[in-house]
């Protein structure tokens, strides 16, 4: 009888005897579930310290390096033919670090979003304050909230005494004060002579961060004023407070640490005819200058005077200086003709007295040109020999004090230029004089706002335009030494 021939059982396509667990997988896993425990962590810290868990973006890598794993371990499992195990481990890290990482992303994007919303908001608010020419108020808003909430910014003495000391080391050149740098800044002044004609654009945030309970946000504006165009990089910081539930962040506009971009800025036409009207004010000036601190005080007079009264005056002046070269070639031989001609020149003070100006001295004081109402500065005797030698310059009075010279700037920020109701351009001009005892150098200076009004339409035309002085603010007199300093210089 033949033997039976015995075939082995076929072994089933799931018995085996050893399964590794994929290691991919376990990564996964464990990336995940640091990564999630170490967000729970920055949570209860965040709620215990009652600020906002901010993490830097970058940090969304491990979340993605935890999918990555999870999956790799699942392809690998899957081609391993029944040798590799862990499928809920791999999906178990994948779940876990893909919820996480979306989960704290959306977290981030949200915060970016509001805290972008809250600063725009803020600058915007910055912007109209300016519009309104509210200088003081704008420059609150630069400083740290809990430090602006302690100053009434209508009070401009308690303004002064609390933001405009001079910082740094008085020998090696103190800085000026806070207060004034952001008054005398060239963007503020743009920004304050654009008023309700200022644009602000914004063109997007450049970078932002976040550390230790404070925000800083910088973003580009495109700004565009009647004078010039340009783009402003702008901060502004925003500060958890002690509650924020209640207290909300408190924003600042840090305008110091702001700048223009760079070959952005773009002087408009209207801005291009300032400056040239700035810079025939000042030569103007000059010259005006000159005829007061040499005692022509006649001939200073006409220059405050209408441009139609001042062709008028001139006309006398001259019929008086040839009336009097007239009568004085009766009284010599003809060949001395020219001599008597030379005496009898308008230069000469005795010659000028002698023509019937009357009220000069009265236009000079009683009508304001000289105004003193803003004069500041520390030391005593600076300001009453500066007081003392300008009113002596336009009274035709020696005393103890003389002015003994006057520059004159093709520039102002203290102040903003305007139009009146017949077009004549009110243009400010910064200027400084020189004041000592006669026959001496000087000792003392003064920064003055030096007021002068054009003939109509000058704004429109191209010509050279004509100027009257109606009036000279003084601000601040010291010691002549504090000009050595390099916060005192001439801007």
């Amino acid at each position: 009888m033949a033997e039976s021939t015995a075939f082995p059982k076929a072994r089933e396509a799931n018995d085996v005897g050893y399964q590794r667990i994929s290691g991919f997988a376990v990564a996964g896993l464990v990336v995940g579930g640091l990564f999630v425990v170490f967000l729970l962590i920055q949570a209860i810290i965040g709620f215990v310290a009652h600020s906002t868990v901010l993490l830097p973006l970058w940090l969304e890598f491990f979340a993605a390096l935890g999918v990555i794993l999870s999956l790799i371990g699942l392809r690998a499992i899957r081609n391993s033919d029944g040798t590799l195990a862990g499928v809920k481990i791999a999906k178990a890290g994948m779940w876990l670090s893909l919820v996480s990482g979306l989960g704290y992303g959306s977290y981030y994007g949200a915060t970016y979003l509001a805290i972008r919303q809250q600063a725009e908001s803020r600058v915007q608010a910055w912007f109209d304050l300016l519009r309104q020419g509210k200088v003081n108020q704008a420059f609150l808003m630069t400083r740290p909230a809990g430090e602006a909430k302690t100053v009434n910014p209508d009070d401009e003495r308690s303004m002064q005494t609390r933001f405009n000391a001079p910082t740094g080391n008085p020998k090696s050149g103190a800085k000026g004060g806070l207060l004034d740098t952001f008054r005398n800044n060239e963007v503020i002044y743009m920004l304050r002579q654009g008023g309700q004609a200022l644009k602000v654009v914004p063109l997007g945030v450049r970078s932002w961060e976040h550390r230790e309970g404070t925000y800083l946000v910088k973003r580009v504006y495109e700004i565009e004023t009647p004078e010039g165009n340009f783009e402003l990089l702008l901060s502004a910081v925003g500060m958890e407070g002690a509650d924020p539930a209640k207290e909300g962040r408190s924003w600042s506009v840090p305008f110091l640490e702001s700048s223009i971009e760079k070959d952005s800025l773009k002087k408009t036409k209207l801005g291009l005819r300032i400056d040239q009207l700035r810079f025939a004010g000042a030569k103007f000036l000059d010259e005006w200058g000159k005829l007061a601190a040499a005692g022509l005080v006649e001939r200073a007079y006409l220059s405050t005077l209408d441009p139609k009264d001042d062709k008028a005056l001139s006309m006398r002046v001259l019929l008086r200086w040839f009336s009097n070269a007239l009568a004085s070639c009766m009284d010599v031989n003809n060949g001395y003709i020219v001599d008597a001609l030379a005496a009898s020149v308008p230069s000469s003070r005795g010659a000028l007295r002698q023509v019937d100006l009357p009220g000069f001295e009265a236009s000079f004081t009683k009508a304001g040109l000289l105004d003193f109402s803003n004069l500041s500065g520390e030391d005593k005797a600076a300001r009453e020999a500066v007081e003392t030698g300008l009113r002596n310059m336009l009274a035709q009075k020696s005393g103890s004090s003389v002015v003994a010279g006057m520059v004159a700037r093709p520039i102002c920020t203290k102040r903003l230029w305007s139009e009146d109701a017949e077009k004549r351009l009110l243009l400010p001009l910064n200027c400084q004089f020189y004041v000592g005892t006669p026959g001496m150098k000087a000792g003392y200076y003064c920064d003055c706002v030096a007021w002068l009004q054009s003939e109509p339409g000058d704004l429109e035309s191209t010509k050279t335009p004509t100027f009257r002085l109606i009036k000279i603010e003084v601000l601040k007199a010291a010691d002549i030494m504090e000009l050595q300093k390099p916060s005192e210089r001439f801007n």
